[in-house]
């Protein structure tokens, strides 16, 4: 049972969508905004479900990227994921990553 819940979960393609999206938009940073990538799904040690997609550096500017992968044909764009609740999140996480 547990099997045939994991390759339905699959079928949708979540896990891969976001680490090809997250590729993408790191190589995408690099090569046209010329950023440094720091680090790829870094979480806090404090609190494991804090995690930050992208860590950039552009020259001395720390910059938090947060990946929203949707298709071409999708009637959500990714910046409406990013509600009030994800972003206290990512407040959270952006600290734990400044303190450590």
């Amino acid at each position: 049972m547990y099997e045939r819940i994991r390759r339905f979960v699959r079928s949708f393609g979540s896990d891969d969508a976001g680490a090809k999206g997250e590729r993408l938009a790191a190589e995408w940073l690099r090569r046209e905004r010329g950023f440094t990538l720091v680090a790829r799904n870094w979480r806090n040690p404090r609190d494991l479900r804090e995690e930050l997609d992208l860590v950039c550096r552009d020259g001395d500017v720390l910059v938090f990227v947060e990946v929203k992968a949707r298709s071409a044909g999708s009637l959500v764009p990714g910046y409406f994921a990013v509600d009030g609740r994800k972003k206290r999140v990512l407040r959270r996480s952006i600290d734990g990553y400044l303190r450590q």
